[in-house]
């Protein structure tokens, strides 16, 4: 798994985070009521999708079961506190995951000719991607009807 910039300041900003030698990251967080939470991600896999699976595969019912055992956690959360608790933490997870994926958006590309950061267009449902300081424009699309885009914006650009 290859992890941005972006996405590694994402996480540090959110978790802490452990790297071991079997390909397993560990991402240690705390819910709001103070649970400490570790997240295992297989570093062999895309990580916005472990996370995506974490959310979906975690079981409130069974956090709640696994902490009430505990004398000290029945005598400091009801199980409405626990509830709520651990929705909050699966809404945080949910959020990072979305800061995650905005960040997979806004890459930079960088310019195959000079090596300048290209500027991102979205045109139609094209995008258009431009090296200010050379001549370049790289275009992506996906069905060869977009290729009437690219020609309406280099009519609109001359």
């Amino acid at each position: 798994m290859k992890i941005t910039d972006k996405q590694r300041e994402i996480l540090e900003d959110n978790f802490n985070i452990y790297n071991d030698e079997d390909n397993l990251m560990e991402l240690e967080s705390w819910t709001d009521g103070g649970v400490d939470m570790i997240i295992y991600i297989d570093t062999n896999n895309d990580l916005i999708e472990e996370l995506k699976d974490y959310v979906n595969n975690f079981n409130i019912d069974e956090e709640i079961d696994l902490y009430r055992e505990s004398k000290d956690y029945r005598d400091n959360f009801t199980i409405s506190e626990s509830l709520k608790d651990f929705e909050d933490y699966i809404e945080f997870v949910k959020g990072i995951i979305k800061q995650l994926e905005e960040s997979d958006k806004n890459k930079s590309v960088k310019c195959p000719l000079c090596n300048e950061e290209l500027e991102h267009i979205e045109f139609g449902k094209t995008h258009i991607y431009r090296c200010e300081p050379c001549p370049f424009i790289g275009f992506e699309y996906i069905e060869p009807t977009n290729i009437d885009d690219l020609v309406n914006y280099l009519k609109k650009e001359k």
